[in-house]
């Protein structure tokens, strides 16, 4: 049942595709529908095509027909995008790909990620050998918020990820107790001396 719901929400959402990339950067959203979660994943199209001609060649891109274009497309997305949750390999399998003139939008159903998590890793190489480029992976749980990690050559495009109950980190940026505390704590320190400055000097002009 949750299957069908999500190939629902796929279909309906699969032809709106968002404004032109930069081709310097991809952008894949993992996101939690509250059913179970999808990928979806936003290139711009010129980085695509030169992507497809360095991997494939020239001469096996140029004039191929559109459906075996997105095959290949989709076989170099599947190579290159690497997602390992809770100790398990997350495979790309229910999906679906809509090329345009200036973008291109694939989506996944992932009904191996259970409904919470507890940590993630996270391998997204494809578009490295494109100068200083980005790949943008972004995981969304409701709300307003949208958790984002940059990856690129100065990370190898990877990143460890911890779900908590405040939201998700990556293992070295993880907020510890006594951090929080030693904020809160200095935050409450830096606003009694703003108070004692101001009645201080309001004090002095009378």
């Amino acid at each position: 049942m949750k299957l069908i719901y999500l190939m629902m929400l796929w279909m309906s959402t699969v032809l709106n595709s968002g404004a032109a990339h930069n081709s310097k950067m991809a952008t894949f959203t993992l996101r939690d529908t509250g059913a179970g979660w999808l990928v979806e994943m936003n290139f711009a199209q010129a980085g695509v095509d030169a992507a497809m001609i360095e991997h494939y060649g020239k001469s096996k891109i140029l004039g191929i027909e559109k459906k075996a274009y997105q095959d290949l497309v989709i076989n170099y997305v599947k190579s290159n995008f690497h997602l390992t949750v809770d100790g398990r390999e997350i495979a790309l399998r229910n999906g679906g790909i809509l090329i345009g003139s200036h973008q291109t939008d694939l989506k996944f159903i992932l009904p191996e990620i259970p409904l919470q998590p507890s940590e993630a890793k996270v391998y997204i190489p494809m578009f490295g050998t494109t100068y200083n480029h980005t790949n943008l992976f972004r995981v969304y749980r409701g709300g307003k918020n949208i958790t984002k990690f940059f990856l690129n050559e100065d990370n190898d495009f990877e990143a460890n990820l911890i779900f908590t109950s405040r939201g998700v980190f990556q293992q070295d940026q993880k907020p510890q107790e006594g951090q929080l505390l030693m904020l809160g704590s200095g935050g409450l320190f830096f606003g009694l001396v703003l108070v004692i400055v101001f009645f201080s000097r309001k004090k002095l002009k009378a």
